[in-house]
């Protein structure tokens, strides 16, 4: 077998997530799980999504 392979899939991505609805939330989540850093932005005030 080959050990050289690495950890997670992806150890030198970073990410800014700037969305708010459940879209950027979901796709951070699932980057992050793949070892990549995830940067959460969220606005200062309270965004409706209406």
């Amino acid at each position: 077998m080959n050990n050289n392979l690495p950890a997670v899939a992806l150890p030198d991505l970073r990410v800014l997530e700037i969305a708010y609805l459940i879209h950027g939330p979901c796709c951070g989540k699932l980057l992050a799980s793949l070892g990549a850093e995830v940067i959460k932005a969220e606005p200062l005030l309270a965004v409706s999504a209406q």
